[in-house]
């Protein structure tokens, strides 16, 4: 028996949260479509629920729809009202699926707007795949000797660029 029909036991939700935590247990079990739907019915319900429309564009990317993940990613950044945390969960998430998507020139753009002086490692090595995908080799090489220097990549990694 899932989680959802443990908690719910067959009930139909009737909020916006009850179907967004609906979604997350859905994801958690591996349902991603039934997610989708779930996460689609909280943000017809509360088109405010920022969080609901982060997770409905993770479910967009795990379904091979980055198109649409990236455009849901975007229109989250123009509200005012996010928590500077959760606009940066949401930033990143766009500059992972457009480094996944190898549109290493928008991944970039986002960086510089908002990311610009980051000492953030996992952070800098994206900004170094994005590199590698614009071609952008001087960038690369001198970020590259950046991270080696600082421990984060190895000998290994500092060749290969």
């Amino acid at each position: 028996m899932k989680l959802t029909e443990l908690l719910y036991g067959g009930l139909k939700a009737k909020s916006d949260e009850e179907f967004y935590f609906l979604g997350l247990n859905a994801l958690l079990e591996g349902q991603v479509e039934q997610a989708k739907d779930y996460f689609t019915q909280c943000a017809k319900l509360n088109h405010d629920h920022a969080e609901a429309f982060f997770q409905l564009a993770r479910v967009y990317e795990q379904i091979g729809q980055s198109e649409r993940a990236l455009k849901l990613l975007q229109d989250l950044t123009f509200r005012s009202q996010l928590e500077p945390e959760f606009f940066k969960r949401i930033v990143r998430k766009a500059i992972d699926i457009n480094i996944q998507e190898c549109h290493g020139e928008e991944a970039l753009e986002l960086f510089a707007k908002h990311f610009p002086k980051s000492k953030d490692h996992e952070l800098l090595q994206q900004k170094l795949k994005a590199y590698f995908l614009c071609k952008n080799w001087s960038e690369a090489v001198k970020l590259g000797n950046q991270l080696y220097k600082e421990g984060v990549i190895g000998s290994q990694e500092l060749a290969a660029i």
